[in-house]
């Protein structure tokens, strides 16, 4: 898939000497992020830069994955970077935060998303579920939203209606914000833990084909919430609660 980043994207190219030892990439790099097949890495600039495998559009250079199924050459996609999230799994969405708080999405799994694009301002915190294309996001004001697939109810908006803008939580004063599998949670400033979703989700591991996509969703961490009289808002369940682990 072009992610040694070295030119080349043939496997047979992978097993001579010359992949076989470190490789520069590219310079002056601050930090690195690895996705599913792919890279990215924000310079001491603030430039993000991508390479590797194309799917769903995940490098955010423009193309989708039929007009460029990889890129084994680093591209930069965005200025004045601060943090970027990856999916590590076949499906779920990249995101990126500018020092200015913007919020940027791409690479949606099974939406034509090619090119970073922004939602939302003054973001300080995004947490992308582990499953599927959703994510809870923190504002400056400390209140927080949902973005992306609902089927289980994890963005805490009230419904199971997939969202293609920011639905406020109605949680505020938040301090910090998590998003597991099907579950979301929240502890606000104060220490009380509020936690959403996994509504309708059963017990189990999830599966995927040879392809890496997802073919059976049946989420672990449901049992977090299947008491909750309603699991389609936030719930508080604890109190001084410093973080979830």
């Amino acid at each position: 898939w072009g992610q040694i980043g070295n030119g080349t994207s043939i496997e047979e190219d992978y097993k001579n000497d010359t992949v076989n030892i470190p490789y520069n990439v590219l310079n002056n790099v601050s930090k690195v992020y690895a996705g599913l097949y792919f890279f990215g890495a924000i310079d001491k600039t603030g430039s993000l830069w991508t390479w590797g495998c194309n799917e769903d559009g995940r490098l955010g250079q423009g193309k989708s994955s039929n007009e460029m199924s990889e890129n084994s050459s680093p591209k930069c996609i965005l200025k004045n970077v601060k943090k970027v999230v990856l999916p590590t799994n076949g499906d779920g969405m990249c995101v990126a935060i500018t020092n200015e708080g913007d919020l940027y999405i791409w690479g949606i799994w099974r939406r034509n998303i090619n090119v970073p694009q922004k939602i939302m301002e003054d973001v300080t915190e995004v947490s992308v579920g582990s499953l599927g294309s959703w994510c809870i996001i923190k504002k400056r004001d400390a209140s927080i939203w949902g973005y992306g697939t609902n089927g289980f109810g994890q963005l805490g908006v009230g419904n199971t209606i997939d969202t293609s803008t920011p639905q406020a939580i109605g949680l505020n004063d938040v301090d910090k914000i998590g998003a597991l599998e099907s579950v979301g949670y929240a502890i606000t400033k104060t220490g009380d833990l509020y936690i959403w979703g996994g509504k309708g989700s059963k017990l189990g591991k999830a599966e995927y084909d040879d392809k890496g996509y997802l073919v059976k969703q049946e989420y672990i961490d449901s049992y977090l919430t299947d008491k909750l009289v309603n699991n389609l808002r936030p719930t508080k369940i604890m109190s001084n609660v410093e973080k979830v682990s």
